[in-house]
C-alpha cells in the first residue's frame, strides 16, 4: 500500500505546468476543457497517494502494538 502511494505520489504529487482554469496560455479567451480534466485527474491521484501513504504507515504503525 505505501509502495503504490509512493509510486502515485511520485507520478502525479507535483504535476507539469498545468492551468487549474483550463485557459489555454496562447489564446486567452478560451478555456481547455481537456486541460481541466487532466488537472483534476492530478488533484484525485495525488491525494489518492497521500491516503495510501498514510495507511501504509499507520498500518505499520498499529502492527508495532498488535505485537
Amino acid at each position: 500500500m505505501g509502495i503504490v502511494g509512493t509510486f502515485l505520489l511520485y507520478k502525479f504529487g507535483l504535476p507539469e505546468h498545468i492551468d487549474r482554469n483550463g485557459h489555454i496560455h496562447l489564446i486567452l479567451e478560451q478555456d481547455d476543457e481537456l486541460e481541466r480534466a487532466k488537472a483534476k485527474k492530478y488533484d484525485n491521484l495525488s491525494r489518492l497517494a497521500l491516503i495510501l501513504l498514510f495507511m501504509g504507515f499507520s498500518f505499520q504503525l498499529i502492527s508495532n502494538f498488535i505485537n
